[in-house]
């Protein structure tokens, strides 16, 4: 049974597709959900929605209006592209993502003077950082583990710089940064920081990791990017030897998954159960992802050569 404002009712409530993307804000955020936010800083509408349907696997839908993102100029087509190479790597095409997320990096940096001259405007920034952090996970993707660790060591650099002084960072007046900028970047560094960890075999870096992302876990109320964190997080507690944490995360970040109708989180999450309990349940589980990967197929995800039975790039 799915809980929670899906994409079905997203459109009927208030900032449903807001919520519907990035969930509801806690007491402790800075941002989405806190009337406080400045307008200027609430996300475009059809990048809302994009993130919403790409979330639950409609692909296609997704698809259209992040092309319609990407049509345009500077940090919206930014967002745009960075969500086509999501989309690319979540069905392994890292390669081909690495090229869509170059591009939206040079959208995030339009208009500033050199590629050193990090943007002011905090949505710019962020969508700096995602595009880097993207990059570091196409590198990862295809093997290449110090260009990936150089692009997240450059993420940080931008990262560093959100809550600079007035000036260059978000003007007084505009409150403070919402949480789909400021905290989701961190947090997707931090995935691919610990899933660059995990691929090179550190188990000193991938304890760390995973401890890490406990305390960076948002909770229930963002049920996405909850769910995303606790299977990243169980990969790292599986690689720094600590395999029954590991097995609880991933059930946990499936269970989620299942409930919210996340379904690409819902694949990935199924497979990595399943590998790390194998017998009996690990070939249901298997059985379950290639169920649900042919339902992603419908909704428009394109697999690249390792196919359906490859986990990788959980996305956005």
């Amino acid at each position: 049974m799915q809980t929670g404002l899906g994409v079905s009712d997203a459109a009927a409530a208030p900032d449903g597709w807001v919520v519907a993307a990035f969930g509801r804000a806690s007491a402790a955020d800075r941002g989405v959900g806190d009337r406080s936010v400045s307008p200027e800083l609430l996300p475009d509408g059809d990048w809302s929605r994009a993130v919403a349907l790409a979330g639950t696997g409609r692909f296609a839908g997704a698809r259209v209006l992040a092309a319609r993102l990407a049509a345009r100029t500077g940090v919206w087509s930014s967002a745009g592209l960075c969500l086509r190479a999501s989309m690319l790597r979540q069905t392994s095409r890292h390669r081909a993502a690495s090229a869509v997320d170059g591009a939206a990096l040079a959208a995030a940096l339009a208009g500033s003077a050199t590629a050193l001259a990090w943007p002011a405007d905090p949505i710019a920034r962020a969508f700096a950082v995602d595009a880097l952090v993207g990059l570091a996970a196409d590198a990862l993707g295809t093997g290449r583990f110090a260009l990936a660790r150089t692009l997240l060591d450059r993420a940080g650099t931008v990262y560093s710089r959100m809550d600079a002084p007035p000036g260059t960072s978000p003007p007084a007046d505009l409150g403070p940064a919402p949480w789909w900028t400021t905290d989701r970047a961190a947090l997707r560094r931090a995935w691919v920081t610990a899933e660059t960890a995990v691929y090179t075999g550190d188990t000193r870096g991938s304890a760390t990791a995973a401890d890490d992302l406990a305390a960076r876990d948002p909770g229930p109320a963002r049920p996405r990017y909850h769910a995303k964190n606790a299977l990243i997080r169980a990969a790292a507690l599986a690689a720094s030897g600590r395999p029954d944490e590991a097995v609880a995360a991933a059930r946990c970040g499936y269970e989620v998954a299942a409930d919210h109708g996340l379904r690409p989180l819902e694949w990935a999450g199924a497979r990595l159960v399943g590998a790390l309990v194998g017998g009996p349940e690990g070939r249901r589980l298997g059985g379950e992802a290639d169920r649900i990967a042919s339902l992603l197929a419908r909704e428009g995800a394109v697999f690249g050569s390792r196919g359906r039975s490859h986990a990788s790039g959980l996305g956005e």
